[in-house]
């Protein structure tokens, strides 16, 4: 219903062909031999710029949110990466549905942070080659989707998510989301996702780089798959 309302002139197949791919998708995430499944994801409605506060000059961003799934992202993302990247068409960037959201094509929120540990580490990851992107890449610390659960206060919460996959990833469960910091609103034209970046700084708390791998070691880090190691940097202009 959402893909129905966009212009088709910024849709890269019909409505039609985008819900058959997306059946498609779920019937094969239903293969218990993947290790991808079908998990909620946050799609994006509309994206409202409201100028700058009055006080502070920060940009204000308004998100209208709703769930999806990881098969809606998948073949969203992938359709928009071939249609993006043909560049015998003129794609029109100006228009007011590609800048606020093409109704039912911004399909993922991605949470991407630095966590430096407590001993002044900034944690790597390698992407494992099994994944079905990014694959053999270094990442920085967290890369992770918001849910429909990120929830703080009756409202959603991008710190909350990314709390959640610094556990989920890192083995790291005590984290506050009071230490998350974010820095940047981006939208990732190859993929056509909404993306938020920030930054954890661990300094003062237990949580070391050795607490780090040791976690992983024992198994506690549940998503540890996606990634095939982790590795550190010391946290300076230099390294």
């Amino acid at each position: 219903e959402s893909i129905a309302r966009a212009d088709p002139e910024l849709l890269p197949e019909t409505p039609e062909e985008l819900a058959r791919r997306v059946s498609e998708e779920r019937d094969r995430l239903e293969d218990p031999s993947f290790d991808e499944w079908d998990g909620d994801h946050i799609a994006v409605e509309r994206i409202i710029t409201r100028g700058r506060t009055s006080a502070s000059e920060k940009p204000v961003i308004r998100i209208e949110a709703r769930s999806t799934k990881f098969s809606v992202t998948n073949v969203c993302t992938h359709a928009w990466e071939d249609f993006y990247r043909d560049r015998s068409r003129l794609f029109p960037m100006d228009h007011p549905q590609f800048r606020e959201g093409v109704p039912g094509m911004l399909n993922a929120v991605g949470l991407n942070a630095t966590v430096v540990t407590s001993d002044g580490f900034l944690v790597l990851t390698r992407r494992n080659a099994r994944m079905s992107s990014g694959r053999g890449g270094r990442h920085i610390s967290v890369n992770e989707g918001m849910q429909p659960s990120d929830v703080l206060g009756g409202s959603l919460d991008p710190a909350v998510g990314l709390v959640r996959g610094i556990d989920e990833e890192l083995g790291i469960s005590d984290v506050e989301s009071s230490l998350v910091r974010f820095h940047s609103a981006i939208f990732d034209l190859d993929r056509y996702q909404f993306g938020l970046l920030g930054h954890v700084d661990l300094s003062g708390t237990d949580t070391s780089w050795q607490r780090v791998t040791e976690r992983r070691l024992t198994g506690i880090a549940k998503d540890k798959v996606e990634a095939r190691r982790l590795e550190r940097i010391p946290w300076n202009p230099d390294a």
